[in-house]
């Protein structure tokens, strides 16, 4: 009896282990689809960018260099900063300006981008201008005495025009929109269009200081 009993056992321990281990060998159901949802790894990341402009200064188009970097959020958003100084062997003329930049572009892995961004700062330009300088007429001096003759009707002073170089300081304000295109990994290839709005200055007139900029940079980094 003791050995059926023991038979019967041993055949109903075989038989759950056997029912356990078809159950842990098959594969768990499928996940339950709630809806279209994409899972996407944020990118960020520091971005730099050589650039180059050209632009209206003093009613001439002349050429800038700078340079732009800052973080790049999500591949959309920038916080930075940039500055600019004209490339010109005219010691008369000069022109320097940077400050703060924030801008946007289009999000994900297009080959091609857009956005826009300004500038927020401000420069120092340096210009010849002509300004009126008195005069004084030539006072004739007594042989005897060696003291001054006095008319007896004071000489009328006059004036020339004399050209002066001149420092200024100004706020500057450049919008600006631009589009990218990837060349690979990382880098790609900008170009954009804006304005340099001026705040009134000292001495300089702010018409010779504004103008419209183009532009053409090569980014890298960021994650773009």
């Amino acid at each position: 009896m003791k050995g059926v009993l023991s038979g019967s056992a041993m055949a109903a321990c075989l038989l759950v282990g056997t029912v356990t281990s078809a159950g842990a060998q098959q594969p768990p159901p499928p996940p339950v689809n709630a809806g279209p949802m994409t899972i996407e790894r944020i990118q960020s990341g520091f971005l730099v960018e050589p650039e180059a402009k050209a632009t209206e200064f003093d009613k001439r188009v002349l050429p800038l260099v700078g340079v732009s970097a800052g973080w790049l959020y999500d591949r959309t958003f920038f916080v930075g900063g940039a500055g600019y100084a004209l490339v010109d062997n005219n010691r008369d003329r000069d022109l320097s300006y940077g400050g703060v930049v924030v801008g946007w572009q289009t999000h994900g892995r297009r080959p091609v981008h857009v956005g826009a961004r300004i500038l927020l700062g401000g420069g120092r330009a340096t210009l010849d201008t002509t300004v009126s300088e008195a005069v004084q007429p030539r006072i004739d001096i007594d042989p005897k005495t060696g003291r001054p003759i006095v008319p007896t009707v004071p000489p009328t002073p006059t004036f020339t025009n004399v050209t002066v170089r001149v420092r200024d300081d100004f706020f500057v304000a450049e919008p600006e929109v631009n589009a990218s295109v990837r060349l690979a990994r990382h880098v790609r290839l900008s170009g954009g269009v804006g304005y340099r709005a001026v705040g009134s200055s000292r001495f300089l007139s702010s018409s010779r200081l504004r103008g419209a900029t183009a532009t053409v940079g090569l980014q890298v980094g960021g994650g773009v």
